[in-house]
C-alpha cells in the first residue's frame, strides 16, 4: 500500500531527521461530547464540564445547540448555566449534546467532566476533525463496577452510521427505545453536526468493548463509564483505527501500590502481541480485546505484529484493598511511538504536593523535561528497552500551569488531584498502513502489495514499477514523500531522476534506530546506515564529479538485504550497478519494512520495480 504524505522532514541522516506530516488548515475545529452520569443528587457549584485550550492569543468560539452559558476564566472555559444540564445524555438517546469548538489558530484543547456534584473527574486530550475518521472499534473499562458507555458527536450533517455490538453483550442489557439492541449485525443511525449517539448499558459491567463503528463522513468517539467505584465517572476520546500504531509503552501510575490494567483491542485478525515480562499471545480476531493487570512500577512496552489500541485504566482496587489505592479511577490512552510528540507541552492541573498528583513522561532519552525546583523528579530506565520513565511529583504548592521544554520525543500524561487522568499533548498526523504486504501466490485472489488491487494473476507492464514524482513546495516548505511496503522484498531496483536532492530511506517500522538512508544528487550518493548501539562503518560517500549545469538523467540503483543467524549483511549497487558498497552488521537483524521516497531540493522522479510482480 502506498500512502502520500506532506512532510517537512524525513529520515535523511546526518542532514535532515524524521519528523511529522503538516496539515494546512484555515481553522482548526474540535467536535467535542461528554458522556452521562447519575444525576440522582443536583449539582452542588453548577459546573457541568469545562473546556481547558492551550497556544491560543484568544479564547476559542464554541457553538452547542442547548444554549449553555461558557464562563471564562484564564484559559478554561466552564459550562455553567442550567441550560448546560442538557449537554450531558442520559441513557441510551440521540440528541444534540455535542460541543464545537473552533479558532483560527492552532490550539490544544483537554475537555473535563465533572462528577454528580460538580467536581473534577476526569478528562481527554481532545482530537482535531482533521486527524478523526469513518471507522473505529471501541474498547470500555467498567470491570469492576459501573456502566459501560460510547459517545459518536456528528461532525457534518446527514451522516449515516452503522454500528455492530459484539455478541457478548447479553441481551437486555442495552437497550434502545425499549427495545433490546440487535448484536452481531449491522444498526443505522443518522447524525447531524453537534449530535450525539449516547449508548450505555442498563446493567453494571457489561462491557461494550469490540463495538465496531462505520460512517460515510468522519465522526468523533468516546468511551468511558459512569458509577464506577468510589462514584467515578471516566471519558476519554479514540482515535480512529488508521491512527492506531504497534508499539507503545505503558507507565504506571506510581500513586497507586495496587498498579494499572490496561485494555488491548486488535482491528486485525491474527496479532501478536509481545509485553515486557508477558509471554508473547496472540489475538485471533478483529474487535477482541484482553485485559491486564501491570504491577506499580513495572513500566512496560507493548510490540504487535498489526496495529492496537490500548487504553490504561489507573486507581483502581485490583487486589481489594483500598489502603493502596489512591484517588479515583481514571482512563488515559496509551499512544503508540509515532505519536509522541517533542513539542512543548502545558499541565492544566494546579498541582499540589499533598494532593494526589503528578506527571509522567516516557521518553527515549533521561533528558530532564521538568523544572528541579518545582518537582522532585525520578528517572527509572525500562529494563529490555531504550525508554525512560520519568516521575515529577510537585514538592510544592504550584499555582500556573507547567510547562516543559520542547525538543525531547516523549508521551507525557498528568494525573491531577487524584481524579483526572488526561494525555498532554500527541502526533495524531501519522497514518498506520491498512493493508499488509503478504507473498503472492497465483490465483489467491489477494491485494498482495497493499495497492488496492487484486492484480498479481493478470498484471500488465504498467503494474510492474511503481512512479512518483515529488517537488517540495517552495512556499510552505512541504515535503512530499511517498511510502512503500517492502516486507520480503528484497533485492529491490529503484531509478531516481533529479538536478536536487532526493533520499530513499528503507526502515524497520518498529524501532526507528534501524534504517538505511541514500542521498542522492547529480554530483554525489551518500549512504548511512543506523543501527542500536551504532553501526561500525555505517558511512559512505561516492563524489560522481558530474558535470555543471545539471542534467537530470536517470541513475539507477539496487538494494539487497539478507540475514543469517543474528547477522545482516546490506549490498547497495549503484553507477548503473558497476559500483557497490556492503555492509556488514553483526548482532543485529535489519529486516526492513518500510521505504520511504521523497525530493528536499529540486524535484525528483521515483521508479520502482516490484519484484513480486515477476514471479
Amino acid at each position: 500500500m502506498f500512502t502520500t504524505k506532506k512532510m517537512n522532514d524525513l529520515v535523511m541522516v546526518p542532514l535532515f531527521l524524521l519528523a511529522t506530516v503538516i496539515h494546512l488548515t484555515e481553522c482548526m475545529v474540535y467536535h467535542t461530547a461528554f458522556l452521562g452520569r447519575n444525576f440522582s443528587a443536583p449539582i452542588e457549584n453548577g459546573i457541568y464540564g469545562f473546556l481547558q485550550y492551550q497556544d491560543l492569543s484568544e479564547k476559542p468560539n464554541v457553538v452547542d445547540e442547548v444554549n449553555c452559558t461558557w464562563t471564562p476564566d484564564g484559559t478554561m472555559i466552564k459550562a455553567s448555566s442550567p441550560e448546560c444540564r442538557d449537554l450531558i445524555p442520559d441513557g441510551f438517546q440521540l440528541s444534540s449534546t455535542g460541543v464545537k469548538v473552533e479558532s483560527s489558530e492552532e490550539f490544544t484543547l483537554h475537555v473535563y467532566q465533572t462528577d454528580s456534584k460538580g467536581n473534577l473527574s476526569d478528562g481527554y486530550l481532545a482530537i482535531p476533525d482533521e486527524h478523526l475518521g469513518t471507522e473505529y472499534y471501541v474498547s470500555t473499562y467498567c470491570s469492576l463496577g459501573g456502566h459501560c458507555q460510547i459517545a459518536v458527536a456528528g461532525t457534518t450533517d446527514s451522516t449515516s452510521l452503522q454500528i455492530v455490538f459484539p455478541e457478548h453483550i447479553p441481551p437486555g442489557s442495552v437497550t434502545c427505545n425499549g427495545q433490546s439492541i440487535t448484536t452481531g449485525d449491522p444498526v443505522s443511525f443518522k447524525l447531524n453536526e453537534n449530535e450525539v449517539l449516547h449508548i450505555e448499558s442498563n446493567e453494571s459491567q457489561v462491557d461494550l468493548s469490540g463495538t465496531y463503528i462505520t460512517s460515510d463522513n468522519v465522526i468523533a468517539v468516546f468511551i468511558g463509564a459512569r458509577d464506577g467505584p468510589d462514584d467515578a465517572c471516566m471519558i476519554e476520546q479514540i482515535p480512529p483505527v488508521n491512527k492506531w500504531g504497534t508499539e507503545l509503552v505503558v507507565a504506571t501510575n506510581v500513586l497507586n501500590d495496587a498498579g494499572d490494567a490496561i485494555k488491548i483491542i486488535t482491528q486485525s485478525a491474527d496479532t501478536t502481541i509481545h509485553i515486557l515480562r508477558y509471554s508473547p499471545f496472540t489475538i485471533s480476531n478483529a474487535g477482541d480485546y484482553v485485559e491486564l493487570r501491570i504491577d506499580w512500577e513495572m513500566h512496560s512496552t507493548i510490540v504487535a505484529t498489526k496495529p492496537i489500541l490500548v487504553v490504561q485504566i489507573m486507581s483502581i482496587d485490583i487486589y481489594n484493598d483500598t489502603s493502596i489505592v489512591k484517588g479515583k479511577p481514571a482512563m488515559v490512552l496509551v499512544p503508540h511511538v509515532e505519536q509522541w510528540t517533542d513539542k512543548e507541552v502545558k499541565s492544566d492541573c494546579f498541582l499540589n504536593a499533598s494532593d494526589d498528583s503528578i506527571l509522567t513522561a516516557v521518553a527515549d532519552s533521561d533528558v530532564v523535561p521538568w523544572d528541579t525546583n518545582m518537582f522532585d523528579i525520578t528517572q527509572t530506565p525500562i529494563n529490555g528497552s531504550e525508554y525512560f520513565v520519568v516521575k515529577n511529583k510537585p514538592k510544592v504548592e504550584i499555582t500556573e500551569r507547567i510547562t516543559s521544554v520542547g525538543g525531547i520525543n516523549r508521551t507525557v500524561y498528568g494525573y491531577c488531584k487524584g481524579r483526572a487522568a488526561v494525555l498532554l499533548a500527541a502526533n495524531w498526523l501519522w497514518n498506520n498502513e491498512e493493508c499488509f504486504r503478504t507473498r503472492p501466490m497465483p490465483g489467491d485472489g489477494v491485494d498482495n502489495d497493499c495497492d488496492g488491487k487484486v492484480d498479481e494473476d493478470n498484471c500488465t507492464k504498467d503494474d510492474l514499477f511503481v512512479n512518483f514524482h515529488s517537488t517540495p513546495n517552495k512556499t510552505s516548505g512541504e515535503i512530499y514523500s511517498k511510502t512503500l511496503i517492502v516486507i520480503g522484498a528484497s533485492p529491490i531496483h529503484f531509478s531516481v531522476t533529479t538536478c536536487g536532492v532526493a533520499a530513499v530511506t528503507f526502515k524497520v517500522a518498529n524501532d526507528q534506530r534501524k534504517l538505511f538512508t541514500a542521498h542522492i544528487s547529480h554530483r554525489m550518493v551518500s549512504l548511512l546506515l543506523s543501527c542500536p548501539g551504532g553501526c561500525p562503518n555505517g558511512s559512505h560517500f561516492h563524489d560522481r564529479q558530474a558535470s555543471s549545469p545539471c542534467v537530470a538523467t536517470k541513475q539507477e540503483f539496487e538494494i539487497r538485504w539478507s540475514i543469517t543467524a543474528e547477522d545482516t549483511e546490506i549490498e547497495f549497487l549503484y553507477e548503473n550497478g558497476t559500483l557497490n558498497r556492503t555492509f556488514e552488521v553483526p548482532g543485529v537483524q535489519l529486516d526492513f519494512d518500510v521505504m520511504i521516497m521523497a525530493a528536499f531540493s529540486g524535484s525528483a522522479n521515483f521508479t520502482v520495480d516490484l519484484p513480486e510482480k515477476r514471479l
